[in-house]
């Protein structure tokens, strides 16, 4: 299986993670946010996990969310 022109199934499952994590969204049909989190934390969680600086990765979930019309929701 090719993704972005990398062979998946060629990789470590290590590299098969990181590579999720960093190329592939998902869209869930249930309501998957974690509850104890704002949605600024739920939308920069991802980034966290992968290394980004939690004040740089809360600043793009929060611009984030104003482009899709829920910075309003930030805090909640």
């Amino acid at each position: 299986v090719e993704v972005a022109g990398r062979d998946v199934w060629s990789m470590s499952t290590r590299a098969r993670a990181a590579f999720r994590r960093r190329k592939v969204g998902f869209v869930f049909q249930f309501f998957n946010l974690v509850p104890m989190l704002t949605a600024v934390q739920n939308v920069s969680l991802p980034l966290v996990l992968d290394g980004v600086p939690a004040r740089s990765a809360d600043a793009r979930a929060k611009e984030l969310l104003q482009r899709v019309g829920l910075g309003d929701r930030a805090a909640y």
